[in-house]
């Protein structure tokens, strides 16, 4: 509303538009009747000098409103107009005449008609006397009340020091920072704003405060910065203390909002700087926030300043972890310069799993409760420290952290997870028995899909959690990130996909993923892109009777005469006569002529290959 009453300012100053200053405080005024809020007595004086055209415009205005509104809003539209038609009873014929009248039934006009003829000029005016005395003793807490519901919705710092200014001109000394329940800030701060005695700044500040987190948790940066600064300017003169703790906020929400891809080097520096200078606080400053220490090591983190968080003299559990990650990150992927920061990295993260309630019972030895008692942070606080990491050097080496304990929790060489570093890790965990596999397990899953939130198109991610989803029996899953995986690095399998990507065990699990989900064919054709072809598996998957892909409509994809002939065998053998032929003419095929040069049949069988996959790829992942 404050928009729209600076509109009719603006307007009221130029004398040549007084019928489009009409018009806007008309609306003004309907949109107020619409929301339930009572109409200025300013725009209701107005009604005696108002003209035939003035009523019309307004009855249109109440009619193209109330076709759209909801029950309630109708509602007070048509009290609206009753109440102007009984003060102004010349309006009645008006409101006839217009297709306002559409929004009374009949019986509510016979009513009406009733009541005016009953009414003469002078028992008019009593009754709106009467209403105007009423209005006035209700109008100062319906005021209050309408004023600090828009206090609470309100984003825009101007706003709210107008809204604050009215209140406090209505109960002068009044705190309005409680008016809310879940506005709260840390007590550091609140200590320091009680303390300052004027109410209307108190209310500012707080307000900012609690505003800018709204808009923080809510992703608007923009509005978070915007109020943070406000009261950046309002606190500046009167606290240094907490003009400081504003700047720290202002750097947090800068860089929740930053682009770390596209940053420059000048503003690079800028950044590390302010971080610096906030981590650095004297002692008489408000220490920063544990979410605002988060984000500056994550910064530092995601901007590969390994040296600058190494330098860092504070202590602090995001500190610790952050320079552990630095000092194993800095020569990677140097597997054997980084093997020994990496196994402090290894330590820690074991320390945070390890059981607490084998502890309680005394089932753990001597140094697993050191471990506990040295735990750099509780897994959740990790967890969510992890989560602010955009860094791909950082992911892949926790991840492969987090992978390597996975393998040997769980010492099943058919489910090992591939990951960047394999090598980087011990390969045994001290106190085996007390870490927590299934919380181990969680986490890997919350760290690969936070990586892949990051870069969906990273192919050592995509495998791990194919992998992982193979694991855990998860079957078209694990199929379609291998497909993912491979897709991206040969550009929808426009040439061979790598070894690195895709060997043998991967083709296996493949295999196995393509039977469990009774796709049998599919499972045979794989089998012939093992460095051996598996005739054994193959056969048995083409035997199989229950079959849930194209079946016959992928023997083109065969290129091994091996498993053509079988297929020939074996529809002879059932009398599938056309499944038979199908494979007799994939056999005659010339490039699968066995006298053809090597170089022949390599290219049949890549470009079967080929095609295979992205027949696979439109299957499972539908593109």
């Amino acid at each position: 509303m404050s928009f729209r009453n600076s509109l009719e300012n603006e307007i009221l100053e130029d004398s040549s538009k007084q019928d489009l200053y009409y018009q806007v405080c008309t609306c003004n005024a309907i949109r107020l009747v619409i929301d339930g809020c009572p109409v200025s007595p300013e725009y209701k004086a107005s009604y005696n000098t108002m003209v035939e055209q003035h009523w019309n415009f307004l009855f249109q205005v109440c009619w193209k409103c109330g076709q759209n509104a909801t029950l309630q809003e109708q509602i007070n539209i048509k009290t609206y107009l009753i109440d102007a038609c009984i003060t102004h009873q010349q309006a009645w014929p008006l409101l006839c005449a217009s297709d306002a009248k559409q929004l009374f039934t009949n019986d509510e006009v016979t009513k009406l008609e009733a009541e005016l003829v009953s009414l003469d000029t002078a028992s008019s005016v009593v009754i709106i006397e009467e209403h105007r005395r009423e209005d006035l003793a209700e109008n100062k807490a319906v005021l209050i009340g309408q004023l600090e519901q828009e206090l609470i919705t309100c984003n825009d710092p101007w706003q709210i020091q107008e809204l604050i200014s009215e209140l406090q001109k209505l109960t002068p000394g009044k705190r309005y920072s409680s008016i809310c329940e879940k506005w709260h800030i840390s007590k550091s701060y609140r200590f320091i704003i009680d303390g300052m005695g004027n109410s209307k700044i108190q209310d500012l500040v707080f307000i900012s405060l609690v505003k800018a987190e709204h808009c923080t948790l809510i992703k608007n940066y923009a509005a978070a910065k915007k109020l943070l600064e406000k009261g950046y300017e309002t606190v500046k003169d009167l606290s240094f203390k907490l003009a400081k703790a504003f700047n720290q906020e202002i750097l947090y929400v800068e860089m929740l909002g930053e682009n770390i891809e596209n940053l420059g080097d000048n503003k690079k520096e800028s950044y590390i700087k302010r971080i610096l200078a906030c981590l650095n606080p004297s002692p008489s400053d408000i220490p920063p926030r544990d979410d605002i220490v988060e984000q500056c090591i994550a910064f530092l983190l995601n901007t590969k300043s390994w040296n600058v968080l190494l330098d860092l003299k504070n202590r602090s559990p995001y500190i610790e972890f952050g320079k552990l990650i630095a000092n194993a990150c800095k020569d990677l992927p140097e597997i054997k310069v980084s093997r020994k920061p990496a196994r402090d990295v290894w330590n820690a993260v074991a320390a945070m799993f390890v059981n607490a309630n084998l502890q309680k019972r005394g089932f753990i030895s001597k140094s697993s409760q050191r471990d506990i008692s040295t735990t750099i942070m509780p897994k959740v606080q990790f967890i969510h420290f992890v989560e602010q990491l955009k860094e791909s050097v950082c992911l892949s080496m926790l991840l492969s952290c987090f992978v390597k304990m996975w393998n040997i929790l769980h010492d099943d060489i058919d489910t090992n997870i591939y990951s960047d570093y394999p090598t980087l890790w011990p390969t045994t965990l001290n106190n085996m028995s007390a870490i927590n596999k299934e919380e181990v397990s969680l986490a890997t899953s919350q760290i690969i899909n936070h990586a892949l939130s990051v870069n969906a198109s990273q192919p050592s991610w995509l495998k791990s959690n194919a992998d992982v989803h193979y694991a855990n029996g998860q079957h078209a899953a694990a199929i379609r990130y291998y497909l993912e995986a491979a897709m991206i690095v040969t550009d929808f399998f426009s040439h061979p996909v790598p070894r690195t990507v895709w060997n043998d065990n991967v083709y296996k699990r493949m295999i196995k993923c393509c039977s469990f989900l009774q796709c049998h064919t599919q499972a045979a054709i794989l089998c012939q892109f093992l460095e051996q072809a598996d005739y054994t598996t193959a056969f048995k998957e083409l035997q199989e009777k229950s079959c849930y892909d194209a079946m016959d409509a992928l023997y083109e994809y065969i290129w091994d005469v091996t498993i053509l002939e079988f297929l020939v065998y074996n529809h002879n053998k059932h009398g599938e006569v056309d499944k038979k032929q199908k494979a007799i003419q994939c056999i005659g095929k010339p490039e699968l002529n066995t006298f053809n040069p090597e170089e022949i049949m390599t290219e049949a069988a890549q470009r079967r290959k080929n095609r295979f996959l992205q027949t696979m790829a439109k299957h499972y992942l539908q593109v």
